[in-house]
C-alpha cells in the first residue's frame, strides 16, 4: 500500500473542509429561518466551495485571508440556499380548476410567488446574519484547530477502542486452547503450585 503523498493528504483536507462548512452554513441557514436546502443543493454548494478549500488548505493561507475566505464563503453558501430555496417554490405544482375565474385560478400562484419571495426578502435578517456569523466562527476554528484537535482526541481514545476490540477476541483464544489442550495448560500450572507449601504461621 502506497504512503498518502501531500497532494492527496491536501486533497483529502480540503474536500473534509468543503463538506463540513457546507454542513455549517446549512445548519445555520435552518436555523435562521430560511429553511432546510435540498441534499442536491448541498452537493452543489459543497462542489462550489471545493476550490476555495483547497485555497485555504495550502501552506500560505494566514489567519486573515482564511478568516475573510470564510466569512465570504458563508455569504456564498446563504446567497445560493436562497436562490435555490425560491426556485423550489415557484417550480412547485399549481392547481387549475376548469370553470373558475381567472382571478381565483391565478390567486395560488399569486401565493406560491409571496412565500418564495420570503427567502431573498430575508437576506438581511438579524438572525440569519448571527447564525452564519457563527457558522463562520466555527469553520475558522475547525480549519485552525481542527486537525491538531482530531489528533488529540484519536490518541486519547484509540487505545482504548484497542483494547475493547482485541480483549474478547484473546478470551476466545484462551478458551479455544484450554479446551482443545487442557493437559497442556494444567502441565503449565502445575510446576507453580507444586513449590509452594502450607501457609507459615505467624
Amino acid at each position: 500500500m502506497r504512503p498518502v503523498t501531500p497532494r492527496q493528504a491536501r486533497a483529502l483536507r480540503a474536500a473534509s473542509t468543503s463538506a463540513l462548512t457546507t454542513l455549517f452554513a446549512a445548519a445555520a441557514h435552518t436555523l435562521g429561518g430560511g429553511g432546510a436546502p435540498a441534499p442536491t443543493v448541498l452537493l452543489i454548494a459543497a462542489l462550489l466551495s471545493l476550490p476555495v478549500a483547497l485555497l485555504l488548505t495550502g501552506r500560505r493561507a494566514g489567519a486573515v485571508r482564511s478568516s475573510l475566505a470564510v466569512l465570504g464563503s458563508q455569504a456564498v453558501y446563504h446567497l445560493v440556499f436562497a436562490v435555490f430555496g425560491m426556485s423550489a417554490a415557484f417550480a412547485g405544482p399549481v392547481s387549475h380548476v376548469h370553470g373558475v375565474l381567472p382571478g381565483a385560478a391565478a390567486a395560488p400562484a399569486t401565493m406560491a410567488a409571496m412565500d418564495a419571495s420570503g427567502p431573498l426578502l430575508g437576506l438581511f435578517e438579524p438572525t440569519m446574519l448571527v447564525m452564519h456569523a457563527l457558522a463562520a466562527v466555527a469553520a475558522i476554528l475547525m480549519l485552525r484547530h481542527g486537525e491538531r484537535l482530531l489528533h488529540a482526541v484519536a490518541a486519547m481514545i484509540w487505545p482504548a477502542l484497542l483494547r475493547h476490540a482485541f480483549r474478547p477476541l484473546a478470551v476466545r483464544i484462551a478458551g479455544t486452547l484450554a479446551a482443545r489442550h487442557p493437559q497442556t495448560l494444567v502441565g503449565a500450572l502445575l510446576p507453580a503450585v507444586r513449590g509452594r507449601g502450607p501457609p507459615v504461621r505467624v
